[in-house]
């Protein structure tokens, strides 16, 4: 965890005990966002991954397995577990957290995509892949982990049938976005798009 030069695209993680992997297609958020599904394999003490996209030159690579990675005795789950490496010479470090709550109700949801996108015209996200992603938690709250510096749009997208790049996917309710830096006050811009979306521009440099 926290390699930087990597050339291979496989990984294997080592255990103290025996370990087990669960609706890893559901579960597992890799950042950038793969066009095709990583293999994601237990066994043993091991958990193998063979990602099947290139890899990105000069890019931090994070492996969400959210809770599901599991002991095979007990069912116990590693929540929140994450693996970051770079194929640079270095981790990119910034964070942004938030959560999501209905606009109607204000009640959080949970399993909503946000990802952030460094192109920012309002209607990138329908053509070219996110720069990262996530998924929010039961509680609607999130955190997009490893981003390089620069500006950001940020998008909350609903009823997305798979973390897939796929610029037919979007079927978006309208969300009201809390969002908060983890390193930094955040500067945020919120653009409501055709009563669809949520846009937020994300500068860490407004402060400096």
């Amino acid at each position: 965890n926290g390699a930087t030069n990597v050339t291979s695209n496989k990984i294997q993680l080592t255990f103290d005990e025996i370990v087990l992997v669960q609706s890893t297609f559901e579960k597992v958020v890799i950042s950038p966002p793969q066009t095709s599904m990583a293999i994601i394999k237990a066994s043993g003490h091991k958990v193998n991954v063979e990602l099947q996209d290139s890899l990105k030159e000069k890019t931090t690579y994070t492996i969400d397995f959210t809770n599901s990675i599991i002991d095979n005795n007990e069912r116990n789950e590693l929540d929140g577990f994450t693996f970051s490496f770079a194929t640079g010479d270095f981790i990119d470090t910034l964070k942004l957290s938030g959560t999501i709550v209905d606009s109607e109700t204000l009640n959080p949801i949970p399993n909503i995509v946000v990802g952030i996108h460094s192109n920012l015209s309002d209607t990138a996200f329908t053509s070219k892949p996110f720069d990262r992603i996530t998924k929010t938690d039961k509680n609607g709250k999130f955190t997009i982990n490893n981003i390089n510096e620069g500006g950001y749009h940020v998008f909350a997208l609903a009823d997305v049938d798979s973390l897939i790049v796929d610029a037919d996917f979007i079927n978006a309710r309208v969300f009201k976005f809390i969002c908060q830096a983890l390193s930094f006050q955040p500067f945020v811009y919120i653009f409501f798009v055709g009563c669809s979306f949520i846009i937020l521009h994300w500068d860490p440099h407004f402060l400096n």
